[in-house]
This record gives C-alpha cells, sequence and structure tokens, in this order.
C-alpha cells in the first residue's frame, strides 16, 4: 500500500514516516506539507492512503481529500488532528475516513489504524498484530490475492 503523509509540521511528519515504514504493509511513502501539494501528489502518484491533518495553510485537509476523492475515488484517508470538533469529525465520515485519531497518535494506535485501512482495500486479507512487545501487523500464515503490494508484504 502506498501511503501520503499531509500535515504541515515537519516533525509530524517524520514520525508518522517513520512509525509505517516499519510496517510490512506499507509500500511507498510520500509526504505533503499542504492540501494543494497532497492534491498534487495523488495526481503524479497511485496513493492508496492519505494520512492527514486537517488544519493547514491554504487548502485544509478534508477538502483536499474530497477534491482527491474527484481523482482516486478509492483512496483512503486516515485524519490525525489535534481537534475534537464533532464538526470536522462529521465530514471526516462523509469522506468516508478510515479513522479520525487525535493528537498525539501513539505507534500501537497508528499501526492499527494502517491494520484497518488494508481490511479496507482488501476485504479478504487478514492482518494479524502480534502480542504486547512483538512485531506488529505480521502478514497471514497464508496465500492472498495476487498482485499489488499489498499482496507481496502479505507474501514477504
Amino acid at each position: 500500500m502506498d501511503v501520503l503523509v499531509v500535515d504541515d509540521e515537519p516533525i509530524v511528519v517524520e514520525s508518522i514516516c517513520r512509525i509505517l515504514r516499519e510496517s510490512p504493509l506499507v509500500g511507498e511513502v510520500f509526504t505533503a506539507a499542504s492540501g494543494t501539494e497532497m492534491i498534487e501528489k495523488c495526481r503524479a502518484y497511485p496513493i492508496d492512503l492519505i494520512v492527514l491533518d486537517i488544519m493547514m495553510p491554504g487548502l485544509d485537509g478534508l477538502s483536499a481529500l474530497a477534491e482527491v476523492h474527484r481523482i482516486n475515488p478509492d483512496c483512503l484517508g486516515l485524519v490525525i488532528s489535534a481537534y475534537e470538533d464533532f464538526a470536522f469529525a462529521q465530514r471526516a465520515i462523509r469522506l468516508r475516513v478510515v479513522d479520525y485519531l487525535l493528537k498525539p497518535v501513539s505507534r500501537q494506535t497508528l499501526l492499527s489504524a494502517l491494520e484497518r485501512s488494508v481490511r479496507h482495500l482488501v476485504p479478504n486479507v487478514p492482518v494479524f498484530t502480534g502480542k504486547e512487545g512483538e512485531a506488529p501487523l505480521l502478514p497471514p500464515p497464508h496465500p492472498v490475492p495476487a498482485g499489488g503490494p499489498i499482496a507481496e508484504a502479505c507474501a514477504f
């Protein structure tokens, strides 16, 4: 699964990318610092999941996600925001985001949301999380449908 991380705070982007790159479920990880840049990246690359902040200078994350859905309706969104505002959550639900996480987000919470995202993309592929202290998101022990980076990650 190719992921785009969008946030105007470089340290947040770096932290999220570091966690995502640990997962065998993630292929390429791209970054953007604004909603406008997010749309440009989605036009240039086949993004499967966007991990995005809502409040950014210029075009906000949810407005940008609505535009991305015009380009790629199958692209999933995962919101990580400092805002608990119900109106934001409602908008996110209408845009079919996989999850709405509040900052600061823990490593395990992010990886669990990543697992849910994989299940949205490929519903019949089981993804297992390890016990406490074990590596999370281990690939399933049996074959998965052929094709794509998710199948390659699961085969790995």
